[in-house]
C-alpha cells in the first residue's frame, strides 16, 4: 500500500491530538487531587489541592507512576496567573464530574497557599448534591 503525504499528514495530526489530550488528563492526575471531608443531605464538601508544577515531577513515558523530583523551576502554572486559575478550576470541575457530581453546583469557600509540600494551593469546595 502507498501512503500518500496528506494519510501521513493526517496521522501525525491524529497523533499529536491524543497525546495532548492525554497529558491534560495526566497533568490534572498527576498535579491535583481532590478528597472528600464532609457530607450532608444536601452538599458534599471537598479539599482540592493543586501544584504550580515547580517543584519538577518526573514520569517514564507511559506510566502510571511518577515521582517528585527536588528540583526548582518556573511553575507551569503560576499562583498569580489567570490562564492558570482556569486551569486549576477546569481540574477541579473534571475532577467532581469524575466523582459522580456533573452538572452540580458548587462554591469554592477558601482559597489557601500552601508551603513545603507536594502541593502549592488548597481550595475548601462545597457541592451541592442534586
Amino acid at each position: 500500500m502507498i501512503r500518500t503525504p496528506s494519510r501521513c499528514i493526517a496521522g501525525v495530526l491524529l497523533s499529536i491530538l491524543f497525546f495532548l489530550c492525554g497529558c491534560d488528563s495526566a497533568n490534572r492526575k498527576h498535579f491535583t487531587r481532590l478528597e472528600a471531608t464532609k457530607g450532608s443531605d444536601d452538599s458534599q464538601y471537598f479539599l482540592y489541592s493543586a501544584s504550580t508544577g515547580a517543584r519538577g515531577l518526573g514520569c517514564a513515558p507511559g506510566s502510571k507512576v511518577c515521582k517528585v523530583k527536588q528540583v526548582n523551576r518556573m511553575p507551569l502554572w503560576p499562583l498569580d496567573d489567570a490562564q492558570a486559575e482556569q486551569k486549576r478550576i477546569l481540574w477541579l470541575e473534571q475532577w467532581l464530574e469524575a466523582s459522580g457530581f456533573e452538572g452540580s453546583d458548587y462554591e469554592i469557600l477558601s482559597r489557601e497557599l500552601l508551603f513545603g509540600g507536594e502541593y502549592d494551593i488548597r481550595y475548601a469546595v462545597k457541592v451541592n448534591v442534586m
